[in-house]
């Protein structure tokens, strides 16, 4: 594997350095729309015996999804964490719209019906809003009707429930049985169910199999790595694993699902011979005296930089992935060295800036072509970028999102020098949330790999990737302190659903009174298994210690770790130690 693979610069945390990638721009929201005419309210069925619907099965021609209303337009909205992920809904006149009070609006739940799947839109033939409140109630079923009924005895009185082909359903209900809701919505409202039980049932219902037993883990797999790890156990492990095409072949060979392959297009070390190094010399930029620019490595390796515009650039890289591809194990490439900017360009140069190139827009054209000809889809490091000497509100680096299957951020949320706080850690959250956005891959390479304890900044990575995460976009590369550099920790086996708040443009909605910032969700899996309700704490703050916000008397364990990486036999335990404040750059993961 190329050595920079192996070293990731170091993003400070009170300074954003750029030219070394690796630390998803939104389209306008359609704004809320109104109630809509004729919508109906619950009209109770008949009484009589509710249709059995096994966990998260969809009966044939029928598919559902329940999610949060993540953006809306003329006829259509779209749900996110939802079972399939992101999942866009569309309806029209003759669809049954029950409001229950609510309009189609941002952070709504929303229960779609209808036919499609998760990998095409879903025609609602009825769709059914809710506040996105999480809610748990027991009671009596009395009359039933198609994909909803009404209990009775529950903290809310009657009660009208509403349920769709992705509920998890367990026992045989029927009018007069006892019944376990767990769902969306209020007593003055109505409930989305994402499960319903049968108590007297046996055996209770399963984890849902759209719950996957881990979130996306993106990790090397290379010759360093501890030399016991087999391509079995990374592909159960590992979503996304960046290695060289023989470790590639094992990991596919495996059943992995992604291989990532490393390159560079835009600094290259000719004496090492990487590829493109043979380039002719107008693919370089020159200085004004006509000698290439270059940066040096690690203080001695000699780095020429190339010249994204120039056609001969264009043409080595096409031949470059056209190899990578025509080698077989290869789903993305992973690009390092992204700018959008010749300020971070020249960055770190020796003897720069070149000549050949003086407008940012005509460089980052450049670097857009080259993204848009590589024949295997790119996943280009630089999210982390910002200007030099400033803070953005996002990086920059976003704009080559419609070219990239996704972007990588290297020192995400937690950097070698200590936790992402204040506006760098906003910064992060903002940018993940803008990558999301656009439904494209974003890789957090949280990290600290020379610390002794990793333990606390583990805690405030995760929960800080929390704030954001999305079931199928987000990626996590937890590359902190372990024996035998083995990137993959207990805690990314505990997989958060059904959020109950979503910051879709700005962290800053998660933001509580006090400063910190939270976010709740109303079923967390661990390996498959149900551990309840959760929610993620942090204190982003580099100053003053904030108390925990109201939301986490809901809540009676949290999260501990031990040092041990997965491989070694790594453990994510609950205990019912929870602190009542935070101090400044800490955070806390609950559970009920």
């Amino acid at each position: 594997m190329n050595i920079r693979m192996l070293c990731c610069c170091a993003l400070a945390a009170t300074a954003l350095f750029a030219g070394c990638g690796g630390n998803p721009g939104s389209s306008p929201m359609t704004p809320p729309l109104p109630s809509q005419p004729g919508a109906q309210d619950l009209a109770a069925g008949a009484a009589g015996t509710l249709r059995h619907t096994s966990s998260t099965a969809q009966t044939s021609g029928t598919f559902s999804v329940l999610g949060t209303i993540a953006s809306t337009g003329t006829d259509t909205f779209r749900v996110d964490n939802s079972p399939c992920g992101n999942e866009n809904v569309d309806y029209t006149s003759s669809t049954t719209q029950i409001l229950n009070g609510q309009s189609i609006a941002l952070n709504t739940k929303a229960l779609a019906i209808g036919s499609g799947s998760c990998s095409t839109n879903v025609q609602a033939t009825e769709f059914v809003l809710a506040p996105a409140s999480y809610i748990t109630l027991s009671g009596t079923i009395g009359s039933t009707g198609t994909n909803t009924f009404n209990i009775h005895g529950s903290q809310c009185g009657s009660e009208n429930i509403y349920y769709g082909p992705s509920t998890s359903v367990s026992g045989t209900l029927s009018t007069g049985v006892n019944v376990n809701i767990t769902g969306y919505g209020s007593c003055t409202t109505a409930v989305l169910a994402s499960t319903i039980a049968d108590p007297s049932s046996s055996p209770s219902p399963s984890p849902s199999p759209s719950v996957p037993p881990h979130v996306k883990i993106y990790a090397y797999w290379n010759s360093t790595t501890d030399s016991g790890v087999t391509a079995s156990w990374m592909a159960s492990h590992v979503n996304f694993m960046d290695g060289d095409a023989g470790y590639a072949q094992e990991f596919k060979g495996a059943g992995g699902q992604y291989a990532v392959d490393y390159t560079d297009p835009f600094k290259i070390v000719v004496a090492n011979h990487e590829p493109m190094w043979n380039m002719p010399e107008g693919s370089w930029f020159h200085n004004s005296s006509g000698a290439r620019v270059y940066t040096l490595f690690d203080g001695s390796l000699v780095q020429n930089l190339a010249n994204p515009t120039a056609a001969t650039t264009l043409s080595a890289w096409v031949a470059l992935t056209e190899s990578i591809e025509a080698s077989g194990p290869f789903d993305y490439l992973f690009v390092d060295n992204t700018n959008w900017d010749l300020l971070n360009v020249w960055y770190g140069s020796s003897n720069g800036p070149g000549v050949e190139v003086t407008s940012d827009a005509v460089y980052e054209a450049g670097t857009t072509s080259l993204f848009a000809a590589s024949s295997v889809p790119v996943i280009f490091n630089g999210l982390g970028n910002s200007d030099e000497g400033t803070v953005n509100s996002i990086s920059n680096n976003t704009m080559y999102l419609p070219v990239s299957a996704g972007g990588f951020d290297e020192g995400c949320l937690y950097d070698s020098p200590g936790p992402r706080h204040d506006e760098y850690w906003t910064f992060d959250e903002n940018t993940i949330i803008a990558t999301l956005n656009t439904n494209k891959y974003h890789v957090c390479m949280a990290r600290n790999p020379s610390g002794t304890d990793s333990r606390a900044p583990r805690i405030y990575a995760l929960a800080s990737w929390w704030m954001t995460y999305n079931s199928t976009y987000s990626v996590i590369f937890p590359e902190f302190t372990n024996t035998g550099n083995v990137y993959v920790f207990p805690e990314y086996s505990i997989v958060p659903t059904d959020p109950l708040q979503t910051a879709t443009s700005n962290v800053s909605t998660l933001k509580s009174s006090n400063g910190t910032y939270y976010r709740q969700f109303g079923a967390c899996y661990q390996s498959g298994k149900s551990l309840g309700t959760c929610a993620a704490i942090v204190n982003p703050q580099s100053s003053g210690t904030l108390s925990l916000p109201s939301i986490a008397s809901q809540y009676k364990h949290a999260l501990v770790l031990d040092t041990n990486n997965s491989f070694s036999g790594g453990t994510a335990t609950l205990t019912t130690s929870i602190p009542s404040s935070l101090s400044p750059e800490q955070a806390v993961v609950l559970f009920q």
